[in-house]
């Protein structure tokens, strides 16, 4: 049995810049229930960091609302498997406060422009009535949004 989870990891490695957004969730959750190696983790990673550097990363992983739900679970299955890198914690933090940014700006008349502040300045001064991050965990963070 160690022979096939060895032989199915070599063929997922190859195959991985192939992988769907949905394939990349099932061989992630398939790695953090197994006794699966961290390269594999470390892989997958790679691979989802990789297309979020895309210069178009934001269109696509928004294009469809499942792509937003299954960045959510590689992230929490490479958290249940120990394996989350900071890397990726922190990409995918940055794609979802420019997601909520863009997301403010076409919702709100010009005059009332209020974006979510860059996670990595957490500790400035927040102005009231500003949208800020009040809980920061690994694997994901809650954003206060006043009216």
């Amino acid at each position: 049995q160690n022979n096939m989870s060895m032989e199915l990891t070599r063929q997922a490695l190859l195959q991985m810049p192939e992988f769907g957004i949905e394939e990349l969730v099932l061989l992630a959750w398939g790695a953090a229930c197994s006794s699966a190696s961290s390269r594999i983790f470390a892989s997958i990673q790679d691979e989802i960091s990789r297309r979020m550097r895309l210069p178009d990363a934001i269109s696509q992983f928004s294009r469809r609302t499942a792509r937003i739900p299954s960045l959510l679970a590689i992230t929490w299955a490479c958290r249940f498997g120990g394996q989350l890198t900071e890397d990726l914690r922190l990409a995918i933090s940055h794609f979802f406060a420019k997601q909520g940014a863009a997301l403010d700006a076409a919702s709100r008349h010009p005059r009332q422009q209020a974006t979510i502040p860059d996670i990595c300045h957490r500790h400035q001064t927040f102005m009231p009535g500003e949208p800020q991050i009040v809980l920061d965990l690994p694997d994901r963070f809650v954003i206060l949004k006043p009216p």
